[in-house]
């Protein structure tokens, strides 16, 4: 849409009171060459910086396009021909700045999709025409689309009859909103204007100051100066809101408010009860008040994750909003964690923000690594430490590919950004903040982590500004060894020896390579800096040692012991970053099978986790997770019967000859269906979380690996009922019995779960029953409803969950992947932008050379064209590769195991 030249004077875009120049009307100039131009690649030149904007717009929920105003005032330290700023399909109108010879207007050359030049336009007479040297304002008007179908920049989506426009700038999409200096070092105050439809609600970081009503129909609202904020944490949502009330909380009595779609306020009970005790346990461990002045939590229909924004946290719907009714402790416990950190995020990434995306673990392993600190305090029961352990089983799963990044990966272009967003930089980089808070204690840690946040509040700081302010807290440097884990790709394995020699103390001989599994062309000579500790027990004793292994081998002498060990735990209390092996009689399962009720639950969660690690990497047998999964059936955790299920799920799928499946799902319901028999299929009065949380587990597994047919039935039984009545199956299995009822579903249960799905109103409803038609496993079936992905008959943003659905079964995968290469011009139309990247993961699950060539043939120029693609790429056929390796060497140890069993 062209915007006129009213509509824009309108917004109210004068100079700011600091402006050092007056503005004057454009010179009529003559035609001057430009100077030659090329874009800067990824970062912007030196030679200017803001210091400041004023930023208006004019939003429209519900139409095609925005338009606005922006007014930088610019720092400039060197005279420039040309002024670079980041701009992405936005059309600019007009752009002014100040030269040598006073304002004048600019010309917009779009250098590419990220850069715009502004070219000062003097007359040709002058010998020059340079932007002057000093604080000078560059104004800029322009429009762009208002996105249905994106969720990142400023994009719109429907919930009801009603449209609502919000943004998601991180980490480069603020610059598809307005042209600016969108790189996180710049650091600046924002002052925000909006103009939207008078009877909405409009919504930004600060809170509003005031609000014209207009003739037209719109109103114009004002909103406080922020805080110093990089481009990419400004937010603002405009739209036909609802506003929760949750109190005021912490230090300084902040108003929380939880923002929803209309209609929705009953379904942000759990997050308006929860918010505010979270903030104030994070204030107490930070030992400062959150640093804003509101905390709105904003609701997005969308099936997105979340967002820190200061003052305006966002979350899909899906993480904030349950209807009280059908809420689940899962749920919950979710909503938590990802409230906790983005509320982290307030600190670590908004009041401190990384000067470059190189150190994005400064905000996202350090909100990643906060959670568990302040959940365990505020819900005991939670067991946060296990699932800490989890995490770190998960990076280190990621670690071990030979495509993995570095925690401090080099930038050197966007997809190195879009990279960063990956379970190294969470996962790993929480995990490695852990160990090291053990090495030095979780007291000094805390002092550090102060002092590092005081010193740099408000201002940018890298990874060297943490590091030293840990440094000095633990009176001595941790930086060498921490950078070991930073800088370089990978993990360790640590194999471990006991020697009991006659005379003196027993001692370990330790040994480090790289992690590597089954298959990987990496090179495991490499050795990091790495604190050890292990545990033991010796005639009843239980003792500790610790060592920092500095080089590829090394002794830790077990000082304290008073006779050879009867056990030895390699990662104590699993802080350590590093997988472990031991060698001879005394080997994991066989530490798993003596020493378990010594150990605590983490530590046998670490265990196991170790053993899975050791199977992929072919130094240990798979039947051995399948006898480890019988001995932790039997166990009382509910975390250790999770993991039972997982193990004995581990020759599930097409690993066996078809055969030899019979005998597998027997061996399921062996070990598991007594237990699902005693819980039922709905809680009983007075029965605790955990087995409310293990309870689908079960019914998944045994409906699913166990092929129960009495399980298989209840499901199908149920899912009917509520297709009838939403009321007739509890919240917490609604969802695994109708994945189950999908995954049998005739062609008559397909067609009710189908139409109920198109005239399901409720987002959260039409979910799960999309989800249901996900799992069917007919192949007929499937190739139905796959068209149903390119039609107009769901969101292409709830749709595509019935294409990941078909490419995560090997029955129907090839179905899948054909529909993808048949539709590949069709899906690429309707998917957000660089939504192609991820495509190649349809075939992750791909274990035969003959798929694996097909997939690499048809996605290499494919998904490697779209932001991130060459990374996802790689994984994804290096996942492939390491499936065939593992399988030809692990396969023939399933199919003993199972032919032995009669």
């Amino acid at each position: 849409m062209r915007v006129l030249l009213p509509a824009l004077l309108a917004l109210g875009c004068a100079a700011p009171a600091t402006s050092l120049k007056p503005q004057a009307p454009p010179v009529a100039t003559a035609p001057r060459p430009l100077p030659p131009l090329r874009s800067p690649g990824v970062r912007l030149p030196t030679g200017a910086a803001p210091r400041h904007y004023r930023l208006a717009l004019t939003i429209v929920p519900g139409q095609d396009t925005f338009s606005g105003t922006i007014t930088a005032q610019v720092d400039v330290t060197q005279p420039l021909e040309v002024l670079w700023l980041n701009a992405t399909a936005l059309k600019v109108t007009s752009s002014t700045l100040v030269t040598e010879h006073g304002p004048r207007p600019a010309e917009v050359v779009v250098a590419d999709e990220h850069f715009i030049a502004l070219v000062p336009r003097c007359e040709a007479a002058l010998p020059s025409c340079r932007v002057a040297v000093g604080l000078q304002d560059v104004t800029l008007a322009f429009s762009g689309a208002l996105s249905r179908k994106d969720t990142d920049g400023l994009f719109q989506a429907k919930e009801g009859d009603a449209w609502y426009a919000y943004t998601s700038f991180e980490p480069i999409d603020a610059r598809r909103a307005f042209p600016h200096f969108d790189e996180p070092g710049f650091k600046v105050p924002w002052e925000l204007v909006l103009t939207v439809p008078a009877d909405q609600l409009a919504l930004a970081n600060t809170p509003q100051v005031s609000e014209e009503r207009r003739a037209d129909g719109l109103k114009t609202v004002r909103f406080a100066k922020s805080l110093p904020l990089p481009s990419y944490l400004v937010a603002f949502a405009v739209g036909p809101f609802e506003l929760v009330d949750a109190g005021r909380h912490g230090q300084k009595k902040t108003p929380v408010r939880i923002v929803v779609p209309r209609g929705k306020t009953a379904e942000a009970k759990w997050a308006a009860e929860s918010t505010g005790p979270i903030l104030e346990r994070l204030e107490a461990w930070f030992g400062s008040p959150y640093p804003y002045e509101k905390l709105d939590q904003l609701a997005i229909p969308a099936n997105i994750g979340a967002m820190e924004n200061p003052g305006l946290v966002t979350y899909g719907h899906q993480t904030i909003l349950s209807k009280p009714e059908l809420d689940t402790p899962g749920r919950q416990r979710g909503f938590a964690g990802t409230c906790t950190h983005e509320l982290a995020h307030q600190w670590f990434g908004d009041l401190v923000t990384m000067a470059w995306w190189d150190d994005l673990w400064l905000n996202e392993a350090f909100a990643t690594w906060m959670t568990p600190r302040i959940l365990e305090q505020w819900q005991p029961t939670w067991a946060m430490d296990v699932g800490q352990v989890n995490r770190r089983h998960g990076a280190l799963g990621s670690d071990a590919l030979v495509n993995a990044r570095q925690v401090r990966q080099p930038i050197t272009s966007n997809d190195d950004i879009a990279n960063a967003f990956d379970g190294i930089t969470y996962g790993k980089g929480a995990s490695v903040i852990a160990m090291f808070e053990a090495s030095v204690g979780r007291a000094v840690f805390q002092q550090g982590v102060r002092a590092y946040l005081s010193k740099h509040a408000w201002k940018n700081a890298t990874a060297d500004d943490f590091l030293a302010a840990v440094s000095v807290a633990a009176g001595r440097d941790v930086g060498p060894a921490f950078r070991t884990f930073l800088d370089q790709p990978g993990a360790p394995v640590v194999a471990m020896r006991l020697d009991c020699p006659q005379q003196g103390a027993p001692s370990l001989f330790l040994s480090q390579k790289r992690a590597l599994p089954l298959g990987s062309t990496g090179d495991p000579a490499k050795a990091w800096r790495l604190p050890i500790c292990v545990r033991y027990s010796a005639k009843g004793g239980v003792g500790r040692a610790c060592t920092m292994l500095e080089a590829p081998t090394g002794v830790l002498e077990l000082a304290d012991a008073k006779a050879c060990p009867d056990w030895v735990l390699p990662n104590d209390r699993y802080d350590g970053y590093y997988r472990a092996s031991l060698s001879g009689p005394r080997s994991l399962a066989e530490l798993y099978r003596k020493a378990g009720a010594a150990l605590s639950v983490p530590e046998r969660v670490g265990l196991l986790g170790d053993v899975s690690a050791l199977v992929r990497s072919g130094d240990v047998e798979l039947s051995t997770m399948f006898e480890l999964a019988t001995l932790a059936s039997r166990e009382a955790d509910r975390h250790l019967v999770s993991y039972a299920l997982g193990f004995a799920s581990a020759a599930g799928g097409d690993l066996l000859p078809e055969e030899l499946r019979p005998r597998h799902a027997a061996f399921v319901r062996g070990l598991f269906s007594k237990r699902l028999d005693a819980l039922g299929f709905a809680p009983k009065p007075g029965e605790d979380e955990d087995a409310r949380l293990l309870r689908p587990q079960l019914i998944g597994t045994l409906g699913r690996n166990g092929e129960d047919p009495k399980v298989i039935t209840r499901a199908r039984a149920l899912a009917e009922a509520w297709l009838s009545d939403r009321r007739a199956v509890h919240p917490d299995v609604l969802d695994v019995v109708l994945g189950l009822a999908g995954d049998h579903a005739d062609a008559a249960l397909q067609g009710r779960l189908l139409s109920a799905a198109k005239g399901e109103q409720d987002r959260a409803d039409r979910g799960r029953l999309l989800g249901a038609l996900a799992e069917v496993s007919d192949r007929a079936l499937v190739e139905q409803q796959l068209p149903l992905v390119i039609s107009d008959t769901f969101e292409m943003r709830e749709a595509m969950r019935l294409l990941w659905g078909a490419a995560g079964d090997f029955r129907t995968r090839p179905l899948a992947l054909a529909f993808v290469e048949a539709h590949w011009d069709a899906l690429i139309t309707r998917l957000p932008k660089d939504g192609g990247a991820g495509l190649v993961w349809l075939a992750g699950g791909v274990c035969d050379a003959g798929a694996r060539d097909a997939a690499r043939a048809f996605f290499d120029g494919r998904s490697t064209k779209y932001l991130g693609g060459p990374r996802s790429f790689a994984q994804a056929m290096e996942g492939i590769e390491l499936c065939l390796a593992y399988r030809a060497r692990q396969r023939p140890s399933a199919v003993a195991f199972f032919e032995a069993r009669r």
